[in-house]
């Protein structure tokens, strides 16, 4: 079935061949089909150059619209017909320019994709200040006179047979071994109000350091606040590390004390190292840090953790290794979290311990950095603890015996004090601030189209309206044809 254009078309065909019947006989019927086709196509090939005629006429047109009417100062310089040189200069000069033009917006935008940024630093002045969570850990790991005479004292002391020390069985040795702060804790208060061992919170350090944490807002504990500076709103607490029951490896004595943000638990975080002795007077100052996300160099975030409901780098940190050294060896150490099952001393030795020294020599795990980091910087002054009088009243009242110089020396190799206090009701405030944004490259962009070649934005888009328009003629503008003629 035709549509009725093309009805219309073969009947001026036919029409216009009328000629070619009048000679009766002279042509056969397939001359006349030939004759008509080869006209029908010449009629084609005539609307095609017509119509690429037109399209070039109109192309032309948009050239001559945009040379005359486009704001790029000189443009229409360029295509001065009535004087050469003056084409010459102004083209050389634009094409100059264009070349500054790239190469400054070039630099421009490879800055923009370095994602530059600046920190600004600000003291906020308050009335009032959470105070920091509080960690120790005593520098020693068990306590001799628990591990003395079990297997994992015979395999260590005596390198005997650690075949025979199982998981479970290491697991509860080195728990019982521990220092518990219910006997390391002598006193604790914190604004004029006693604390016990129940305000702390339990944690495990980073080799399996049994830690203590006070103030750490958990288990539904309200978080402390202060409202005023100094001794007065202290806390202050008295430590016995239980030097006199500490193992036969302990090169060190005291304790590791860590200040730190609530939301953090700090299991690799370096702290500072507090010896008996001595009374620490720690003045604290905080800093709340606000970092970039990606893109940014900072890279902040967070990841979710499968073991922990909250996120901290130092949790990722134990969370990748615990995953690392279960994955090459299908056992975890024991204070390492989830279900999996605890090496044996044997595979301890023989394959967990070595694989966690590869993975903190590689580092080949990704924990970000948080988007809000509380950090607390300690200043630290000592005085001698405790003074004779005090000494001798402690001898006393823990029934300690020898000469008075013996009991003071025992008292002063066992015992700590240490009292922490805000100096200022005020903390620092450092934000990571963009440097170099996108509506800052624009403007640039701007100035430097501006300075180059005296145009803006909206210049160059009269350019991309001209390719457009030129792309529509060429390819798609539909143009009427008229029906074929002989």
């Amino acid at each position: 079935m035709y549509s009725h254009s093309e009805s219309v078309r073969e009947k001026e065909v036919v029409k216009s061949v009328d000629w070619i019947f009048d000679f009766g006989d002279e042509f056969s019927n397939r001359d006349i089909y030939r004759k008509v086709m080869t006209h029908m196509a010449d009629a084609e090939l005539l609307d095609l150059r017509k119509e690429k005629e037109v399209r070039r006429q109109k192309v032309k047109q948009h050239f001559d619209d945009l040379v005359s009417n486009s704001t790029l100062h000189g443009l229409h310089f360029c295509f001065d017909k009535q004087h050469f040189f003056r084409r010459i200069f102004w083209t050389l000069l634009i094409l100059v320019a264009l070349g500054l033009l790239v190469q400054k917006l070039y630099e421009s935008t490879t800055y923009f994709f370095s994602y530059p940024f600046s920190t600004t630093t600000t003291v906020k002045y308050v009335n009032q200040m959470v105070f920091p969570a509080v960690s120790i850990c005593n520098l020693n790991d068990f306590r001799l006179s628990v591990m003395n005479g079990t297997k994992l004292h015979k395999a260590i002391q005596e390198r005997g047979n650690i075949l025979a020390l199982d998981g479970k069985e290491y697991t509860d040795t080195i728990r019982k071994a521990n220092h518990r702060l219910e006997d390391m804790l002598q006193g604790c208060t914190m604004n004029n109000k006693i604390c016990t061992h129940k305000n702390f919170t339990q944690f495990f350090h980073n080799q399996g350091d049994r830690c203590f944490t006070f103030n750490s807002g958990m288990n539904g504990q309200p978080l402390i606040t202060v409202n005023n500076t100094g001794l007065s709103q202290a806390l202050t607490f008295l430590i016995n590390i239980e030097h006199h029951d500490y193992y036969v490896d302990s090169q060190h004595s005291g304790i590791h004390l860590i200040l730190h943000g609530q939301d953090e638990t700090p299991v690799k975080m370096q702290g500072v190292i507090l010896s008996p002795g001595f009374v620490s007077y720690i003045e604290i100052k905080k800093r709340k840090v606000k970092n970039l996300p990606h893109p940014y160099e900072t890279n902040c975030g967070k990841l979710k953790l499968k073991y922990f409901r909250s996120y901290s780098k130092h949790l990722c940190w134990l969370e990748k290794l615990t995953d690392h050294v279960v994955n090459l060896c299908g056992c975890k150490d024991w204070f390492m979290p989830g279900d999996h099952r605890v090496c044996t001393l044997n595979e301890s030795m023989n394959c967990m311990w070595i694989h966690w020294s590869q993975f903190d020599l590689t580092q080949n795990y990704s924990c970000p950095l948080p988007c809000i980091i509380d950090s607390y910087t300690p200043t630290l002054s000592f005085a001698r603890f405790p003074a004779n009088n005090l000494a001798d009243k402690m001898a006393k009242r823990l029934n300690i015996s020898g000469t008075k110089a013996e009991q003071r020396g025992w008292i002063r190799d066992n015992f700590l004090k240490v009292v922490i206090y805000y100096g200022d009701l005020n903390y620092e405030y450092m934000e990571q601030i963009p440097s170099y944004d996108l509506m800052v490259l624009l403007g640039d962009i701007g100035g430097q189209l501006g300075l180059f070649l005296g145009s803006s934005v909206l210049t160059y888009i009269e350019f991309f309206d001209f390719f457009a328009m030129v792309i529509y003629t060429r390819f798609f503008e539909v143009f009427k044809r008229s029906p074929s003629r002989v």
